[in-house]
């Protein structure tokens, strides 16, 4: 049966909240402890199977797209009775039809950590995850001296998770998803643990990064951090032994750059993808329910039986004057939550339990949050999403489609487009420094060049103006020079420019090649032309070549070495270059030549070269050619 939510339904007005805001943290909050990791012994996940009855069908029912509904339960069944989906307006974009079973359950092997208090509620919708949270009433006969949870239940692996709880009573609890599957409720009968682990470590298994906010999520991208490390820590280090994350793809897992966080740059355009493909923004308004006087010993018994129950860490949602917050629970004491904080990376920080009043104290980090509220691990966060955008990651493509496209350019003359250059790593140069433009697809892009590992050695900034940028001149050491560019752009809803990006380069200044003596000029002085074999560019880009034959031609005397009179007028030369395995003729340069050097032009590029009486060797467009005169 489906009713509009004309009226209270399970879950009551939405607080005003918007947790994208992250209540980030500045670049400063980038130290983290040093301590030694201490050693772990991980609580062990709850194995067992549950025995069901004949499942029956208890509600049904379609939402309209845009619109909130109540399904009911429509059931004689006294143990059924107050079944309720309670979906807000806006969760789904389509027509969605929901069917509910319900399934006795006749026994259970979890034993007493997990002991079944309700029939195995199986809700189908065609799969997929609802745009903001749906609440479930789920009817059950909870003892008010034992903690209860609700867990979905995996037939096919017997797997157990847990699912956030916004309220509770003795006839039930009320639970919030994006997904469903089966779920039922449950009590720890024979207590749960003073202390509970997942063996998830700040100091090795959360990013190093900080929360400052990126051009995509200017506000934070705290629960794309969150969400991204444990995803990492449950489906790559534990199921698949890949290595502790935290430093491992510092500098996009390059040389280790730990003093500057700006080049991490894989890492941060994953977290802000994970958050923005995530729409926080329209759902984790409608997470915080009217229950929240209830947040802090809810949240206190449902992440000490979660983490009890999987042995995993817990996603957890704070809210405070600042606005919204999400971090990882990774451990339960008696008297403290435990939490990994995306804004101070590496650190272990406490929530203050009092077992006495049952009362849980605020969350201090960067920012003060009275309410704290257990937000699980799928239930939320999307969970199978998380295998493509690692993927994406992995191949260094993440946030392409989202963050500006920038593209750099090594301008060999002043002021001269003409002649600019694909800045790519390994080039190589004989000045003492290079000129750097680039062109962005997003107006007010600023670039800041680094030259080194830490932000200490920032060098200028050239802020982009249209189409074209300022000339930034980058001085250059003899050797191998590691150029960071990094980008910031201003987002439209935001005033001032966020991180967008990093990249690096290598860049080779060579060994200033000592000023040859000059060479008496060859007797003869007839103008001669020499062909070779050789592949060069092709022109189409900046690495497509071709076979080609190309021409050298020049009077090997030279001319007037002042440079006047009509022997050096005479002393032209040209280089030509035809391709043999298409119609193109790549090289058309022509210039002069002083019986030592060769100067030589072509529009945008150029070529220089020199003469030793008995070769003649020229460089260009990133080629040497050399052509033997002869004996």
């Amino acid at each position: 049966m489906v009713h509009q939510m004309t009226r209270r339904g399970v879950v009551m007005a939405v607080a005003t909240l918007v947790i994208a805001s992250c209540s980030s943290s500045g670049p400063s909050a980038t130290s983290i402890s040093n301590s030694p990791a201490p050693a772990i012994t991980p609580s062990s996940r709850a194995l067992g199977t549950l025995t069901v009855g004949v499942p029956v069908k208890i509600a049904e029912g379609v939402v309209t797209p845009g619109k909130g509904a109540s399904i009911l339960g429509s059931t004689s069944d006294p143990d059924l009775q107050g079944f309720e989906i309670s979906i807000p307006a806006g969760a789904y974009t389509a027509k969605t039809a929901f069917s509910v079973t319900a399934a006795p359950i006749t026994d259970s092997s979890f034993g007493p950590l997990v002991k079944p208090v309700s029939s195995l509620i199986t809700i189908e919708n065609g799969g997929g995850y609802a745009a903001t949270p749906v609440a479930v009433r789920i009817p059950a006969k909870i003892p008010a001296d034992k903690v209860a949870g609700a867990f979905f239940y995996d037939e096919q692996t017997s797997a157990l998770e847990g699912v956030p709880v916004v309220d509770r009573d003795p006839t039930g609890l009320t639970v919030v998803t994006r997904h469903f599957s089966s779920i039922f409720v449950a009590i720890a009968a024979g207590g749960l643990p003073d202390e509970v682990d997942s063996g998830f470590v700040p100091a090795l298994d959360a990013w190093q990064i900080p929360n400052p906010g990126a051009y995509v999520e200017p506000d934070g991208y705290c629960s794309g951090d969150a969400v991204s490390a444990m995803w990492y820590f449950l489906e790559q280090h534990r199921a698949a032994g890949a290595a502790h994350l935290y430093g491992l793809f510092d500098n996009n897992g390059g040389t280790k750059t730990p003093a500057l966080w700006q080049d991490d740059a894989h890492a941060i355009r994953l977290a802000a993808t994970v958050q923005k493909n995530t729409d926080w923004n329209s759902f984790a308004s409608n997470f915080f329910w009217r229950n929240q006087s209830l947040a802090g010993a809810l949240a206190y018994d449902a992440f000490r039986y979660a983490i009890a129950v999987t042995g995993e860490p817990q996603l957890i949602f704070v809210k405070g004057a600042s606005g919204g917050h999400a971090m990882i629970v990774y451990k339960v004491d008696a008297t403290h939550l435990w939490i990994a904080d995306p804004n101070i990376p590496g650190d272990p920080r406490p929530a203050d339990y009092d077992p006495a009043s049952k009362t849980l104290s605020p969350y201090v980090g960067t920012d003060t949050f009275p309410i704290l509220m257990y937000a699980a691990k799928s239930a939320i966060a999307p969970w199978p999403e998380l295998a493509a955008d690692w993927a994406q990651f992995e191949a260094g493509t993440i946030g392409n489609d989202i963050f500006p496209t920038v593209d750099f350019s090594v301008r060999t003359k002043p002021d001269d487009a003409r002649s600019d250059e694909p800045l790519v790593s390994g080039y190589q140069t004989d000045a003492a420094g290079i000129t750097i433009v680039f062109r962005s697809d997003v107006d007010g892009t600023i670039v800041t060049p680094y030259l080194g590992a830490n932000e200490t050695q920032k060098l200028a900034v050239a802020t982009l103006a249209g189409e074209t940028s300022t000339e930034v001149t980058i001085p250059l050491a003899e050797g191998e020079n590691d150029l960071g560019l990094l980008i910031e752009a201003a987002p439209r809803t935001f005033a001032s420019q966020k991180w967008a990006g990093f990249e690096r380069f290598t860049v080779i200044r060579m060994a200033a090649s000592p000023t040859p003596s000059p060479t008496p000029a060859p007797s003869f002085g007839e103008a001669v032309r020499i062909t070779i074999n050789a592949d060069v560019l092709t022109g189409y880009d900046s690495t497509s070549t071709c076979p080609a034959e190309v021409t050298l031609a020049f009077t090997p005397s030279g001319g007037d070495p002042t440079g006047t009179g009509a022997a050096f007028a005479a002393a032209g030369v040209g280089l030509w270059a035809k391709c043999t395995n298409i119609a193109v003729s790549p090289i058309d340069a022509s210039g002069t030549f002083d019986g030592h050097t060769f100067a030589l032009d072509q529009g945008r590029w150029t070529y220089t070269g020199t003469f030793d009486g008995s070769t003649a060797t020229i460089s260009g467009q990133g080629r040497t050619l050399v052509f033997p005169l002869g004996p």
